[in-house]
């Protein structure tokens, strides 16, 4: 007679057991990158709009600093005392679009989108403003003479 081997099987719950704690020693085995892969999912999670906020005070500050360097150019190039008349034809010349009106000569140079839930947009502009002679027309005297260059806001639609 031939001896047969058999096999014990093991019940279904060692089985289990077995594969639970070959399962933890994996996890002890890889819990440091487990670690930095949950910091790194809560860091975009809580990180992410702080990031996004960040960027866009960078953002808005870099505009500004565009904003003042284009005021300051203005400045340098037309000091107060000149007639509006060679305001106009200095703008004229740079293919600046300006907009007259009596006492200033605008020039838009930017648009701002701040989140707000009562005012639109800001339009930015470079205002020429001038002293006047009187009898001028709604668009101003060409004699006219700049007083200030200066940055100013409007805003579009606000409650």
């Amino acid at each position: 007679m031939s001896a047969s081997h058999t096999t014990l099987r093991k019940p279904h719950w060692v089985v289990l057991d077995d594969w639970i704690d070959a399962g933890h020693k994996r996890f002890l085995k890889h819990r440091k990158f487990l670690r930095i892969a949950l910091l790194i999912c809560l860091a975009s999670i809580f990180g992410g709009p702080f990031l996004l906020v960040q960027a866009q005070y960078l953002a808005a500050v870099l505009r500004d600093s565009v904003y003042h360097s284009t005021l300051r150019s203005y400045q340098t190039d037309l000091r107060p005392g000149v007639n509006r008349k060679d305001v106009e034809t200095y703008l004229r010349a740079k293919n600046t679009p300006f907009v007259q009106f009596e006492e200033s000569d605008e020039v838009m140079i930017g648009k701002e989108h701040r989140i707000s839930p009562f005012c639109g947009p800001q339009d930015v502009f470079v205002e020429f403003r001038f002293s006047t002679t009187g009898g001028g027309t709604p668009q101003g005297n060409a004699n006219d003479t700049l007083k200030t260059v200066s940055l100013i806001e409007k805003s579009e639609g606000c409650l």
